[in-house]
């Protein structure tokens, strides 16, 4: 279907309604000669648009759609200002039944501080060092991301020490008990060892002292796996030792 005045609508669509009208007032062409004051409904149609606020139109004369609002934690955080301490603690107990993670986080935030550590250190046994007899595969993303919900719920600096030294020796019964070939699991065990290494800088010296060793423990397991693991981390074990 055409327009009046052989106006197509997909010209009418890109081009713009007032550029149209501009084009046809401004053409002298002996076609276009138009007594415009006869057509006063075909005027008010194409130029109904340029009417309209700049704020629903785009440049070209086509009605934008309206934005949605953002959902911010303001938002959140003024309506739980209203919370009386019966509905916010309703709250927290929907969280903690919704899912293991939430479950993970407020046990570690609020609870003793000796088994804070206890879900993180199963998540990471469950996905680095799986259960090859129930068929349960691996999963380095999931493993990492264990430290990271720990490092927001508590982070405190000889958890996140505990954490990854627990990878690295998981990954080494692994490692020993089926001989996994994806390059990728050796390149993430490197790079935890090097956080590990890390992490246990700020501890105390006897602590630190523990760890270290542990730590030595894995690298030199490491010797008999290929892909340079072994060497990667006597560098790194050099570049960290106090």
């Amino acid at each position: 279907m055409r327009y009046a005045l052989g106006v197509s609508k997909p010209f009418t669509r890109f081009y713009g309604t007032s550029g149209i009208l501009h084009d046809f007032l401004n053409d002298s062409s002996s076609n276009r000669k138009i007594e415009w004051a006869k057509y006063p409904a075909i005027i008010t149609r194409m130029t109904k648009n340029i009417q309209k606020p700049a704020s629903q139109y785009g440049s070209r004369g086509i009605k934008s759609s309206p934005r949605k609002s953002r959902k911010t934690w303001s938002g959140i955080k003024t309506t739980l200002k209203d919370l009386s301490c019966e509905a916010l603690i309703g709250l927290l107990h929907d969280l903690y039944k919704a899912n293991e993670d939430n479950r993970a986080f407020l046990h570690a935030r609020f609870g003793p501080a000796d088994d804070s550590l206890d879900p993180y250190l199963s998540i990471i046994s469950r996905w680095i060092n799986p259960d090859h007899s129930r068929n349960q595969a691996v999963s380095v993303s999931k493993a990492k991301k264990a430290i990271s919900d720990y490092k927001k719920a508590i982070g405190r600096p000889e958890g996140i020490a505990e954490l990854t030294i627990h990878y690295c020796e998981e990954c080494i019964e692994f490692l020993d008990f089926c001989g996994y070939e994806e390059a990728s699991y050796y390149d993430a065990l490197i790079l935890m060892f090097e956080r590990a290494l890390k992490a246990v800088q700020t501890a105390d010296a006897d602590t630190r002292a523990g760890y270290m060793e542990r730590l030595e423990s894995v690298m030199l397991s490491c010797d008999k796996f290929g892909y340079g693991v072994g060497i990667e981390m006597r560098e790194l074990m050099s570049d960290h030792r106090l």
